[in-house]
Formats: structure tokens, C-alpha cells, sequence
């Protein structure tokens, strides 16, 4: 059986303006991983470790609903992420030989997945990070099947017979499950950086952040670099996650190293200097954060006006819960 991982994404649509960045980052990490892209776009992949399956969503459904036994209701394209935990079974001949298999997000660029793939300790875990933009699982039968054992907000019949978005894949789904069932599980939170929703700036969401700081890749390398004591410091990610920010490709080609600014993709041509922080990832003013923070509560109030009855009733139960901790 192979040590590497097979790391699944679904998509349907046309591919993001950032795509190029998601693929070389997955290219640089061909000893641990490969990918398995599920489109309907007509794409063939250069690198390869980066496997394309073009199907549509029709087709997609019906393999759904006769691998699970189940009429799997797949309307909307986002509501693979609730299908996520069940990928196992899903693509069960795909990933035959592989030791993991996970799924990931395309808004996201991959560092060193070294960092954690060549833990020595990795044999120990069953279920490998909490989060849509990468979990991984071991690929045997008992854990393939996890998402039909007891402890989630929703039972997988539900979830995936019927339209709304449970977000299953996190926390009150394939999560609550695990901590259930008592998974062996490794938390690699402090491994990724998931960039905030609610800021323009890039700010990593539930840990430290600096007044200088930014994110760069270089050579399959992931890093921030933050300003401490009037030095430059760094630290490596196997990943960041730069969710609903459509960030612009402002360097043509992928250049063999780039920053990731808030405003898009730029090529990275030396060391990391003072005014790159400035120059790339500004901070912003208390003023401009709260219009920030206003802009985004505000657009959650105008979410949760435009949802159906049956979401109403799914995002309730799950505030009722948010205070739980899963680690």
C-alpha cells in the first residue's frame, strides 16, 4: 500500500482564476500526495500526481446514490462538502492502495505537506484534521465507514438525502462522530493557516496575528513572515486557506516563488524586506476593521433572510451547539 495520500476535489464550474497556484503547490508535494480532481471542465493536468475525472453532476450523483444505497440529493454543486466523509466509499476503486485519502478546497495553496506526512507518529491516527479544506482518513474499511456511526448533529441519512448544507464534513458532522466513536485523531490546526473570513487583510483565523505580517510560497515552501522586535521572523504552513477571497493572479506565469497579498498573487523576486509588509498585506485602521466586521455580519443577517425554512432549521441547531469543543 502506498504512504501517500489521494486528496479528492470535487467542481463543478469554471476554474477559479487562482487554480494555476493550487496546482504547482500540489505538483511540489508529488512524494506525499496525489490529487484526484472531480470536474466537468475539460482539463488535463501537467503534473502527475494531479489525476483529472471529468463526469457531470448527473452522473456524479447516480455513482453517489448506488454507492451509499441511497437516492443522495446533489442539486447544487456545494453540496459535495456534505458528501466529503463518505469519499471512501464513494471512490472506493480510486483510491485502492493508498494508505490516507482526503479532500481538500481549491481556494487554498499547498506548503510542505512534508511536515506532516513525515511525522513519525502519523501511523498512530485514524482521522487527520477537522476542517472541509483538508481532512484526511486511513483508508480501511472501519474508517471508511465512519460517517454512518452515531454522533453527529445529523445522521448521514438525512444529510445526504435532502438539499440543505449541514456542513458534515466539520465540526457538527464527521467531527462530533469521530469524538464519539473515539477516533484516533491528530489536530493540525496549528500546521495551516486559515486566513479570516471577515477581513480584507490576510489575518489567520483563531491564532496570533502580527501588525506586520504576510504569506509567501517559494519552492513548494509555504511561510509567514511577521515582524517581532524589529526583526523578521518566519514560520512554515503546510497550507493556507484564503476562503471567499477571490484573489487575482497579478503575476502571469506561476513564477517559482510568489506572495499571497490580500489583494491577489505577486512574484516574489528576493528575501522578504520591511516594506513588503506594507507593499503586500497592509494593516488596517480600527475604523476600516469595523466596516469590515459590519460588511460581514451584515451579509450573514442578509444570508440568513434568503434561506430556505429547512436551512433556517439546520443553522439554529447548530448555533445551539457552537460552544462545544472538538479536539
Amino acid at each position: 500500500m502506498s504512504q501517500k495520500a489521494c486528496i479528492i476535489v470535487v467542481w463543478f464550474g469554471k476554474l477559479p482564476e487562482y487554480f494555476g497556484f493550487w496546482e504547482r503547490s500540489c505538483q511540489m508535494n508529488e512524494a506525499y500526495a496525489d490529487f484526484l480532481l472531480v470536474t466537468d471542465q475539460d482539463y488535463t493536468s501537467p503534473s502527475s500526481n494531479i489525476h483529472v475525472q471529468k463526469t457531470t453532476m448527473g452522473d456524479l450523483k447516480r455513482k453517489m446514490s448506488e454507492k451509499l444505497g441511497l437516492s443522495v440529493s446533489f442539486e447544487k454543486a456545494f453540496k459535495s462538502c456534505d458528501l466529503r466523509p463518505a469519499y471512501g466509499v464513494i471512490f472506493s476503486e480510486e483510491l485502492a492502495g493508498y494508505q490516507y485519502w482526503g479532500h481538500c478546497d481549491l481556494d487554498q495553496v499547498f506548503g510542505d505537506m512534508g511536515i506532516l506526512m513525515d511525522r513519525a507518529d502519523l501511523e498512530n491516527y485514524d482521522k487527520i484534521g477537522r476542517s472541509g479544506h483538508l481532512t484526511l482518513f486511513r483508508n480501511d474499511p472501519a474508517t471508511n465507514d465512519l460517517f454512518r456511526q452515531e454522533g453527529a448533529l445529523f445522521d448521514y441519512q438525512t444529510v445526504f438525502t435532502t438539499p440543505e448544507n449541514y456542513a458534515f464534513d466539520e465540526r457538527t458532522g464527521i467531527c462530533r462522530i469521530a469524538q464519539k466513536q473515539k477516533t484516533p485523531y491528530l489536530n493540525i490546526v496549528d500546521m495551516r493557516a486559515d486566513i479570516r473570513v471577515r477581513t480584507r487583510r490576510l489575518e489567520i483565523n483563531g491564532a496570533k496575528n502580527y501588525e506586520k505580517q504576510l504569506f509567501y510560497w517559494e519552492n513548494g515552501h509555504l511561510f509567514r513572515a511577521y515582524m517581532e522586535n524589529g526583526a523578521i521572523q518566519e514560520e512554515p504552513f503546510i497550507y493556507i486557506h484564503f476562503q471567499k477571497k477571490k484573489l487575482k493572479n497579478l503575476c502571469g506565469a506561476i513564477p517559482g516563488a510568489f506572495f499571497i497579498g490580500r489583494e491577489g498573487f505577486f512574484e516574489k523576486s528576493g528575501p522578504v524586506t520591511a516594506a513588503d509588509f506594507d507593499r503586500y498585506n497592509p494593516a488596517d485602521s480600527r475604523l476600516s476593521n469595523c466596516a469590515d466586521a459590519l460588511r460581514y455580519y451584515g451579509n450573514k443577517m442578509k444570508d440568513y433572510l434568503r434561506i430556505t425554512k429547512g436551512q433556517r432549521k439546520v443553522w439554529v441547531a447548530q448555533k445551539r451547539i457552537s460552544n462545544e469543543v472538538y479536539e
